[in-house]
């Protein structure tokens, strides 16, 4: 039962979201780095950094509180955009099954 071939488009969208998942991670990975380096390893009040956040294999830093938003919302914008790339990459592959049983009836 040979599957029909991806369609030029399904090959584009394919490759953009693989490049988007690889960024997505680079990015992330060079946050936790900076982060885990350059920020304190105890509450720091006079600084404002007092909001304890794990990062790099569970490394606890203090942040400050627009810092921690800010990586809550990228952890957020991770999964959402997590989801919508597995969503869309299913539907391919439901489509091209779809489409290679189709022809074969």
């Amino acid at each position: 039962m040979p599957k029909r071939p991806l369609t030029r488009t399904e090959q584009i969208v394919l490759r953009i979201i693989a490049v988007c998942v690889i960024a997505m991670v680079a990015v992330g990975g060079a946050i936790d780095r900076r982060i885990d380096v350059n920020r304190p390893r105890q509450p720091d009040p006079s600084s404002g950094r007092i909001y304890p956040e794990f990062v790099n294999h569970g490394h606890l830093r203090y942040v400050t509180r627009v810092e921690k938003a800010a990586m809550d919302c990228s952890t957020v914008a991770f999964i959402s955009l997590t989801f919508v790339f597995v969503i869309i990459g299913l539907t391919i592959v439901v489509r091209r099954k779809s489409a290679s049983s189709a022809n074969e009836a």
